[in-house]
């Protein structure tokens, strides 16, 4: 490389910097003359070492991931970034891989400008793919347009489309993954459509709102009303509310007091808050209606106990968290607030743990597993539940109890004298931490005291070391109590150290003290969970309050299944490291992704008085937990986590069950983990975006995927009693032999779950019609692929009604070798000299595949 670079300072380079040096020496200049000649010169030095550096590469191999986000470097014109690039792919002993699921604009709708054009971008990819090959680029284009003008002319196409496969081959492939876990016509729902039903009530609002957009000189559509629930408290970033902001008068005002609003006193008293709107009501009875507002985390796809009290009910087929897109910047937010607001109030009216909707409310709760800021130790109890109990977390793995006794509690049995208090024989049975291992320092690293504010925190207390110290002189001899099996299976540093415990293999970077630490502090996030005041109340509204609340978690653990849901978790989160040895650093890391879902905070929404948008005493301060938007708005008080951190809540079993976003959200985003519904708030402007939304729920090891997989194979993986429940799984799910390939079972495995869309419809509205125009446009844009005037290409062929089943398809899967599996590919197969040398392919598939 050295080399290199020395005989680029050949070129003139090293003259023009000594002749600069010399100049600076003579007129102790300090560049100050100079600067922009400097500047170019310093520019040139670093392009020809980067130059240098480049050239002394040589890969066999060159892969472009998501090429599509670095476009530009297909151009060698494109900058010295592409000219780089360049450098690397003109290299004749190597090959360039470029992988993307959306390598090019899919489609263009009419009013596209031409930097947003699918026929020019498609265009570019494959001039690049053809190593700027002039004859093959007309022979493309020349098939491209034989395929359009066979699709115009009513004809299957069939010849244009084997000669554009034959054409593109060498090139490229693309892999389309099968659906059979994706429902559109689920009779319950109509298809998916979920019935947007208005009240009188909501009529006479836009009547309100239609008056107050006439006064404020800036329409009120009636888009707008039926997208964004009580619009006129979340109005602020929008036109009108600009103009109430800045210059209102008297008629003005006087509008925007005659639309409907929320009395603050009555939220304050949590009062009942009428939907207002037909999709809130149809998403609120999919959601918190349907006790969703009782859960602190989703069912577990392989549960290992039956499902019990507030979970004893639910589908676990059916339920999911929701995805909600929409075209409009407030409805998140309106989303996020009433839904929320509605699962608080009622856990607060069903437990009666909380008398007003306030912070000052919420201040007035104690929060009863803090460890107190006084040298006493006064909650060994909360001590028993969140320190890690290695031997008895092992000896109450309820993996290995399956079959041993109908309930897993019957099957423990501890010896000894017994104690009057559970923690007592808990601290007293041996193995309560691995040899060597310094609670104390751990603990402290670990764990914070939650002070009065939520997610808010002090360092480690005398409290907590005063605890710690009990346990230290509590004697290891072996004592009992009745609750002691409950602390074992239930505990929930116990159930986290068990679900970190089945990440590790033998001979892996872990160790007994990594592996401990990490189970403290995941215990220490299931402390803030439940230690938050909202939690308080609701298990209050579950159980009541008879049971000493630390007994009241046990029970909510157990009914829940934490033990299956924290297993479940900890796989997906290790499958995101799945390239990477597992070492107590990497464990803390997965440990710490777990923390920061459950400790996110939550998102205060201010739901302006339309009347008095500047006064912020007679706005409403929503607090959001249930459902949260993802992108950033101008409504927050206390935005709370950002759009990362909302992620990875809800890719958690934790909440929000509800996230709602505009277009921000609906590309390049997972929100797989644990929801398989996207709900379409608005229809979407094409079918590309249509996909793109569902697209975000619809990937690699998704929820339904999983829940499928566990109904098969539940039995069976509780029987082997493996160390790691869904290695098992999906191993056994390998092993099926079924139509859909290397997609199964990671991509595709049928089975009851379903990958749903529900789209909200209000009757006598033209949603139903332009849901089917839609859906209709969604089967016949592919045939648009390579054409001009997309847009146009689709809306004929619609009016002719062209049943895409008829027409020939542009077939680019790759071509099978005999005596391979049917599902591994070879993209060279067809190899043809004259369309250029094949050093350059590109593989897009409809998420992900393989390729060899």
């Amino acid at each position: 490389m050295l080399d290199r670079f020395a005989a680029s300072l050949r070129g003139g380079l090293l003259e023009r910097l000594m002749g600069l040096l010399e100049v600076q020496r003579a007129t102790q200049d300090a560049w100050g003359s100079n600067g922009g000649v400097v500047l170019a010169l310093v520019s040139e030095l670093r392009q020809a070492l980067a130059k240098a550096s480049v050239r002394s590469l040589t890969p066999d191999l060159i892969i472009l991931d998501e090429f599509q986000r670095f476009r530009h470097l297909l151009d060698p014109a494109g900058g010295p970034a592409a000219e780089l690039a360049h450098a690397l792919f003109d290299d004749p002993a190597a090959r360039v891989l470029l992988l993307s699921a959306t390598p090019y604009k899919p489609y263009t709708i009419g009013n596209a400008d031409a930097d947003d054009d699918h026929y020019r971008d498609f265009m570019a990819t494959l001039d690049f793919l053809f190593d700027r090959n002039a004859e093959a680029m007309t022979q493309v284009r020349e098939a491209f347009a034989d395929y359009g003008a066979a699709l115009i002319a009513s004809d299957r196409g069939r010849g244009a489309a084997q000669q554009i496969r034959r054409l593109l081959l060498d090139v490229m492939s693309r892999t389309e993954r099968p659906r059979p876990e994706v429902d559109h016509s689920d009779a319950d729902l109509a298809g998916g459509v979920l019935r947007a039903e208005s009240a009188a009530r909501d009529l006479v609002d836009f009547t309100h709102l239609r008056r107050l957009g006439a006064e404020a000189r800036q329409p009120i559509t009636v888009e707008q009303w039926k997208s964004i629930p009580h619009f006129a408290h979340f109005l602020r970033s929008y036109a009108v509310g600009r103009r109430l902001t800045s210059a209102p008068d008297e008629r003005l005002i006087d509008a925007a007091a005659r639309a409907r609003t929320l009395d603050p006193d009555a939220i304050r008293d949590f009062a009942v808050i009428d939907p207002a709107n037909g999709r809130l009501r149809a998403l609120a009875q999919q959601t918190v209606d349907a006790d969703m507002w009782k859960l602190l985390w989703m069912p577990a796809s392989l549960p290992y106990f039956v499902p019990d009290g507030p979970y004893a009910d639910l589908d676990g087929t059916a339920i999911s968290k929701r995805v909600v897109f929409s075209s409009w910047t407030a409805t998140p937010t309106s989303i996020a607030s009433l839904l929320s607001y509605r699962a608080d109030r009622l856990a607060a009216t069903t437990g009666g743990r909380i008398a007003e909707y306030s912070a000052e409310a919420r201040k007035s709760i104690s929060r009863r597993l803090n460890w107190g800021r006084e040298a006493r130790a006064e909650r060994m109890s909360t001590m028993a539940l969140f320190w890690p109990h290695p031997a008895l977390a092992q000896e109450a793995d309820p993996l290995r109890l399956h079959g041993v006794a109908s309930d897993a509690r019957e099957a423990l049995s501890f010896e000894g004298a017994p104690t009057p208090e559970a923690w007592e024989a808990y601290f007293s049975r041996p193995g309560r931490a691995p040899a060597g291992a310094d609670p104390h320092a751990l603990f402290a690293a670990q764990a914070d005291d939650d002070d009065e504010s939520d997610g808010g925190s002090v360092p480690a207390s005398a409290g907590l070391r005063a605890h710690l110290d009990v346990v230290q002189r509590t004697p290891q001899d072996g004592r009992t109590h009745e609750l002691l099996p409950d602390l074992a299976l239930h505990g929930p540093a116990n159930v986290a150290w068990r679900a970190l415990g089945r990440l590790r293999r033998p001979g892996d970077g872990t160790t007994e003290a990594g592996h401990w630490g990490a189970a403290i502090s995941v215990a220490e996030g299931l402390r803030s969970l439940f230690n938050r005041v909202d939690t308080h109340v609701l298990l209050a509204a579950v159980y009541g309050t008879e049971q000493p609340y630390w007994q009241s978690i046990l029970r909510y653990i157990a009914d829940g299944n934490l033990q299956a849901v924290l297993d479940e978790y900890f796989y997906c989160l290790r499958s995101e490291r799945a390239g990477q040895e597992l070492t107590d650093d990497l464990l803390r890391k997965i440990a710490g992704d777990a923390v920061s879902a459950l400790t996110v905070q939550q998102a205060t929404y201010r739901a302006a008085n339309p009347a008095a948008i500047h006064d912020d005493d007679q706005s409403i301060h929503f607090s959001t937990r249930f459902a949260l938007r993802y992108g950033a708005a101008g409504d927050e008080v206390k935005s709370g986590a950002r759009d990362e951190g909302v992620r990875r809540a809800f890719n958690s079993p934790f909440q929000p069950f509800v996230l709602a976003s505009t277009s921000v959200g609906q590309e390049g985003i997972d929100f797989h983990w644990w929801s398989h519904i996207v709900v379409h708030w608005n229809l979407p402007p094409n079918p590309v975006d249509f996909e793109q939304r569902e697209g975000r729920v619809d990937r690699y090891a998704g929820h339904a995927v999983r829940k499928n997989v566990a109904a098969a194979h539940r039995a069976r993986v509780l029987d082997q009693q493996p160390d790691d429940p869904w290695a098992a799984a999906f191993e056994l799910a390998a092993e099926d032999d079924n139509e859909f390939g290397e997609f199964s079972p990671w991509w595709v495995y049928p089975g009851p779950a379903k990958v749903r869309r529900e789209v909200l419809e209000y009757p006598l509205s033209f949603d139903s019609d332009r849901y089917m125009r839609l859906r209709k446009s969604l089967a016949l844009y592919r045939l648009a692929l390579g054409q001009p005037a997309q847009a146009d290409l689709v809306e004929l062929l619609q009016s002719r009604g062209v049943d895409p089943a008829e027409v020939a398809p542009i077939d680019l899967s790759p071509p099978r070798r005999q005596g391979r599996r049917r599902d591994t590919v070879d993209v060279h197969d067809t190899a043809d000299a004259e369309r250029g040398d094949g050093r350059r392919a590109r593989h897009d598939a409809e998420d992900s595949t393989q390729t060899e």
